[in-house]
């Protein structure tokens, strides 16, 4: 039976995503192959950090508002590699997963830079080393956060607070990448349906004016999609 147009350019783009998640999924791997365990702060002050978690939401919509796209295929985009080797970001030297040990901009594709982007919008109320060594994949904030306080529940998300996701409902996948698959900032918690509203980078979603593109986005995830929430403690954040 022959599709339609329509049909087809559907099957397309659900091709182009599966490839898009496998490519991420790599991604993660060449980052977590330079990972050197970072013992966290002391978790025994759990107050209230919402100053920096507002800060961190109006960073994030501002980058929203700017429509930051991913470039076309071997192009250079200066707004995303400042969020992987920017001061403010994860400040690594290279944003090529594949070749750490050289200086490169960042190009399409070569660089999972979802947890750049979060390191970026808290880029002002954390220290260097934290954003370079814990924010780069779901692995290294399962790794150095789960085990503390800095881990919540589902049932407790807030504003500001940051969520590894899975990106597929197939079991398993999700058994293998318990800690998550993508990486994203909380804007507004769950709402009566358990929809969580947020802003991510190297995604695809909504961007300004309705427009949908992959780069800085917002998207709704369902709570049974997330697989970790976290919320930066009180000795986490300098001024």
């Amino acid at each position: 039976m022959s599709m339609t147009k329509k049909q087809l350019e559907a099957q397309l783009l659900g091709a182009l995503e599966n490839l898009r998640r496998a490519e991420r999924a790599l991604g993660e791997v060449s980052l977590n192959l330079d990972s050197t365990y970072v013992q966290p702060f002391s978790d025994r002050l759990n107050v209230p950090t919402s100053e920096a978690a507002s800060s961190a939401v109006k960073r994030a919509q501002s980058e929203w508002a700017k429509k930051i796209t991913e470039p076309p295929p071997g192009k250079p985009s200066p707004e995303i590699d400042k969020y992987i080797r920017g001061v403010d970001g994860l400040g690594w030297s290279s944003a090529d997963a594949s070749d750490l040990s050289s200086p490169h901009p960042y190009i399409r594709d070569s660089f999972s830079w979802c947890g750049a982007f979060v390191s970026w919008c808290y880029g002002l109320h954390t220290t260097r080393t934290m954003r370079k060594k814990t924010f780069p994949s779901c692995y290294r904030m399962y790794r150095d956060w789960a085990g503390s306080s800095r881990s919540r529940g589902v049932g407790d998300i807030k504003q500001g607070d940051i969520l590894t996701v899975w990106t597929t409902t197939t079991k398993s996948i999700r058994s293998k990448y318990h800690y998550g698959q993508h990486i994203a900032l909380v804007i507004t918690p769950p709402d009566d349906e358990g929809y969580v509203t947020t802003i991510e980078g190297n995604a695809r979603g909504e961007g300004p004016k309705g427009s949908t593109f992959e780069g800085v986005i917002t998207r709704k995830r369902y709570i049974q999609n997330i697989a970790y929430v976290y919320r930066l403690l009180s000795e986490d954040i300098v001024c």
